[in-house]
């Protein structure tokens, strides 16, 4: 019997920040990889839109055209109503086209998702490509009945939502996206924390242990780690240098140095090799040191992000951060010496923050700055995502109230981050957006900018130097 699949679609929706830099979605290439596995014969493409500068009507009009089978949308909760405005102008104009949601947002939403968006038939929870092909497969074999055999799958059956169990996560991650199927000509963000180069995303684990309150990294897909083999990670950029022209990589990890034996494989077989690349990779203050941060920069790390989020401990003790502001400063020091550059991430408005607070944070971010010009402190507001603590505690004090929805753009009164695609905002208590907003006005004040550099390192190491100028 012939396959009822000949088509398959992979598609990344506009995203909200037209400037920000883009980079190949990797979620769709492994998915795309898995698809062509489990249905050879099949057509797969991926559609990013983001990267062809398309609207949602525009990219609606594409994917109609190539008259799909199946079409899998991904989102994350920024571009959700774009991912949602999609999914039902495709539906509209392709009805017999299967519609399949997936991505963190959906992940966590999706029995909210299938009661509010009726265009959309499935939603594939967590790590999706054996989820997604096991659909494929029984789409293709035209069983319905065998859907309730797919675990990670969410679908209707008549009137009721079924949720099936949740899957494992893979414990073999030694596998590629399909590289193939982008248009690599497309893309040319830039390597993050230095502005350079042509970069690409590619990840060498899945996966975080830590529990953080605002992150929704606590269920067991997410928590649990696991890393690809050193040389298998390698051979992947080695390739990506080689055929696409890549030679800055920024590595997605969610903390690279989380094993310390992985990242050092890693390093070494990259000046085993002799590859003359640079990348940036996410670090955390109690997993790195400055001999593990010198073996990466040998390897060709000239960047590294540095979660923070506030200088206060309290605040940092409430989320869970599990980090401590001393080495915080040893780690910006460490890597300053290494001619490396530091993003620092900053996060205002948490729960149980005060004024007080926000001044520990503010002369934290004051006093990195002061070592070296490499290192710069990045603020923002909190926002709420679903699947976290954050979200609970919203609920329980009544900031997200009850009839709030995640695939509903009806705001029941919340304030929302406009310019993070309708995101709630965190509410503290303490601080509205607004009030924030003007107490961050004082971190570019004209007479820092006036001091000559060398007398302002010098200053900006007096704690008195704060109060005076801050």
């Amino acid at each position: 019997m012939s396959s009822t699949v000949q088509r398959i679609l992979l598609v990344e929706a506009p995203q909200i920040w037209r400037t920000k830099d883009h980079t190949p979605p990797l979620g769709l290439g492994y998915l795309a990889e898995a698809a062509r596995q489990a249905l050879p014969d099949a057509e797969v493409r991926i559609v990013d839109a983001t990267a062809e500068g398309w609207s949602v009507d525009q990219t609606a009009a594409q994917i109609v055209e190539m008259k799909p089978d199946v079409v899998g949308l991904t989102g994350n909760s920024h571009n959700r109503f774009n991912v949602i405005d999609l999914c039902r102008g495709v539906k509209a104009r392709c009805p017999d086209a299967r519609l399949v949601l997936g991505g963190p947002h959906f992940s966590y939403t999706a029995d909210d998702a299938l009661r509010r968006i009726g265009e959309a038939d499935f939603v594939v929870r967590g790590e999706g490509e054996r989820t997604f092909a096991e659909l494929l497969g029984r789409l293709a074999d035209g069983d319905a009945e065998a859907f309730d055999t797919v675990s990670g799958l969410s679908f209707r059956r008549g009137g009721e939502i079924v949720h099936n169990p949740d899957r494992e996560p893979m414990s073999d991650i030694d596998v590629l996206p399909a590289w193939d199927l982008f248009r690599h000509e497309r893309y040319q963000a830039r390597l993050e924390g230095t502005g350079r180069g042509r970069a690409v995303g590619v990840i060498s684990s899945r996966g975080c242990p830590f529990r953080c309150v605002f992150c929704a990294n606590r269920n067991a897909y997410s928590r649990r780690i696991r890393f690809r083999t050193p040389v298998h990670f390698v051979d992947e950029l080695e390739m990506l240098a080689e055929r696409y022209g890549y030679r800055d990589f920024d590595v997605w990890d969610d903390t690279f140095t989380l094993k310390r034996e992985h990242a050092e494989a890693v390093c070494r077989e990259i000046l085993r090799r002799g590859l003359k690349i640079r990348w940036y990779s996410l670090i955390r203050a109690n997993t790195t040191d400055e001999v593990l941060l010198a073996l990466m920069r040998e390897a060709g790390c000239c960047s590294v992000g540095l979660g923070v989020e506030s200088g206060s401990p309290k605040v940092l003790q409430s989320v869970r951060k599990e980090i401590e502001i001393a080495s915080v400063r040893r780690i910006a020091r460490a890597a300053v010496r290494l001619r490396m550059r530091v993003k620092a991430f900053f996060l205002h408005s948490l729960p149980g923050e005060t004024e007080g607070d926000l001044r520990l944070t503010r002369d934290l971010m004051y006093d990195l700055r002061s070592y070296s010009r490499r290192v710069r402190s990045i603020w923002a507001m909190t926002v709420v995502y679903p699947g976290t603590e954050l979200e609970e505690l919203a609920r329980q004090q009544g900031s997200l109230p009850p009839e709030f929805s995640w695939n509903d753009r009806t705001p029941a009164g919340i304030e929302l981050a406009g310019d993070h695609g309708s995101v709630p905002y965190f509410a503290n208590g303490a601080f509205s957006p607004d009030q924030i907003r003007e107490y961050a006005k004082q971190y570019r004040p004209a007479l820092r900018k006036a001091l000559a550099r060398p007398m302002r390192r010098l200053l900006m190491r007096l704690p008195i130097v704060h109060r005076l100028v801050y």
